[in-house]
C-alpha cells in the first residue's frame, strides 16, 4: 500500500463528513482521529494478536557485529527520510543493528504492504498444507460469489500476480476509494461484495488491495482458521517469532486487512527474509514449499505492465530489483518498509521507516536503490573487515 497525504486532503473529509452514510463516516471519522498512517499506528485501528513462537530464533551474532557502519552519504540521507530501523544479516549472522531513539528491537512497526507478501507466503503454505487445490484455483471454488460471468475467470494467481481485473478503486488521494476506506476501517464485508472483475484476469498487471484481502478470505475460508491463527500456526510458530504479533482488522466484520497492517518487530522482519532467502527452509522446518519461493522470484512476463511493456519486476506478492546492478528480491510497503533479499551476497536486508518517501506504486520506487547501496555498503565493509581479521 502507498500513501500520499496532504491539508487538502483533510480538508476533503471533513467537507464530505455531512454527506456520507454511516458507514463511510465511520472510516472518515478515524482518518481525523488517526491522521496518515504510521508505524504505530496499531494504537488507534482494531487488530487481532497472536503469540510469539515456543521456540523464538535468535539470530546469531557475528564476531563482527556493529563493527562496521555505512558511509555518512547513504547513513544521512537515510535518516533523512524517516529510517527507524535498519538491519543487516550476512550468512545467517548478525552485522548490522540501528535504530533511531524511541525504537527498540522488539518495537512493533506497520509493515503496510509487506503483508502482501506475508499473506502470499501462507497462500504457499495453505497449497503445501492441501487447503488450497493450487494457484490455478478458481476463486469461486472458496469464495462462490465470484461464480458468475467474468467473476469465474478469476484465479488465485491472478489475485497473486495484481492481474485480477477487479473494479477495486486504487486512488489513495481519495477519501472515497476502496483502498483509503478499507485501511480506515469502512466494513470490508461491504466492500468485497461489491468487488467484482471487469478486465479479463492475468493480462494487465494493476496494484490493488483488495486481491489480497480476498486472498486472506480464500486462506479462511479453505482452512476454517481465522488468518492470524493460520499464521501463528504455520508461520510463526515454526519460523521462531521472537515476539507477538497484532494484524489489523475491520472490527466490523471480522475480516484481517490482509494488504497491510502486520505488526512486528523488525528484527523479526529479518527472519521473514532469511525464509525466504533458504528457498523456505529456516529453524529446522520447510515451512513455505521450495517450489513457491522459486514462483515468487520469477515475474510472469506474459502479464503486462501498462501498455506492452512486460512485468519483469513481481510476482505473487514479491519484488524483484529489474535492473542488473543488484539482484535483489524485495518485501515492499509505503513510507519505506523493506526487507531485502540479496542471494549473492547471501544477505538479508530491512528497513523500516516513518516519513513520506516519494513513494508511488512504480517498477522501481525511488528510494530502493538507496537501502540496495546503504546495505552493500555494509556488506563490502564486513566483508573487506573479516578477510583483514582472518
Amino acid at each position: 500500500m502507498r500513501f500520499k497525504g496532504s491539508d487538502l486532503l483533510i480538508l476533503i473529509f471533513i467537507m464530505l463528513m455531512p454527506k456520507l452514510s454511516l458507514a463511510q463516516e465511520v472510516h472518515l471519522k478515524n482518518f481525523l482521529k488517526c491522521g496518515l498512517p504510521k508505524v504505530d499506528d496499531y494504537k488507534c485501528f482494531g487488530y487481532y494478536e497472536f503469540d510469539s513462537s515456543s521456540n523464538p530464533y535468535e539470530i546469531p551474532l557475528s564476531k563482527f557485529y556493529n563493527k562496521i557502519s555505512p558511509a555518512p552519504i547513504y547513513h544521512d540521507a537515510a535518516k533523512g527520510l524517516g529510517t527507524v530501523s535498519f538491519l543487516v544479516v550476512k550468512d545467517d549472522s548478525l552485522i548490522y543493528e540501528n535504530y533511531l531513539p524511541g525504537f527498540e528491537r522488539k518495537s512493533k512497526v506497520n509493515s503496510f504492504s509487506m503483508a502482501k507478501t506475508i499473506t502470499s507466503l501462507l497462500v504457499g503454505i495453505a497449497i503445501d498444507k492441501g487447503y488450497i487445490k493450487g494457484l490455478d484455483d478458481k476463486v469461486y471454488q472458496y469464495l462462490p460469489q465470484f461464480k458468475e460471468g467474468m467473476d469465474s475467470l478469476l484465479t488465485i494467481r491472478d489475485l497473486a500476480s495484481m492481474a485480477s481485473g477487479l473494479n477495486w478503486s486504487e486512488n489513495f488521494e481519495n477519501p472515497t476509494s476502496d483502498v483509503v476506506k478499507a485501511y480506515y476501517g469502512y466494513p470490508l464485508d461491504s466492500l468485497i461484495m461489491k468487488t467484482h472483475v471487469v478486465n479479463t484476469p492475468g493480462k494487465k498487471w494493476k496494484y490493488q488491495c483488495g486481491n489480497f484481502v480476498l486472498l486472506g478470505m480464500i486462506i479462511e475460508r479453505a482452512s476454517g482458521m481465522k488468518l492470524t491463527d493460520f499464521a501463528q500456526k504455520y508461520l510463526w510458530q515454526p519460523l521462531g517469532g521472537n515476539y507477538s504479533v497484532y494484524w489489523g482488522a475491520d472490527t466490523t466484520s471480522g475480516i484481517i486487512r490482509a494488504f497491510c497492517c502486520f505488526y512486528a518487530s523488525p528484527y523479526d522482519f529479518a527472519l521473514l527474509g532469511l525464509l525466504v532467502l533458504h528457498d523456505g527452509y529456516f529453524n529446522g522446518h520447510q515451512i513455505v514449499p521450495s517450489w513457491y519461493i522459486d514462483e515468487m522470484m520469477r515475474p510472469d512476463s506474459r502479464i503486462r505492465y501498462k501498455l506492452f511493456r512486460k512485468n519483469d519486476f513481481y510476482s505473487l506478492g514479491l519484488w524483484k530489483y529489474p535492473k542488473k546492478k543488484f539482484k535483489a528480491y524485495y518485501f515492499a510497503g509505503t513510507y519505506g518498509q523493506y526487507i531485502f533479499i540479496l542471494p549473492d551476497q547471501n544477505a538479508v536486508v530491512v528497513r523500516n521507516g516513518r516519513l513520506p518517501n516519494q513513494l508511488d506504486v512504480y517498477r522501481l520506487p525511488p528510494d530502493v536503490e538507496l537501502y540496495l547501496r546503504m546495505g552493500y555498503d555494509i556488506l563490502n565493509k564486513y566483508s573487506t573487515l573479516t578477510k583483514t581479521k582472518e
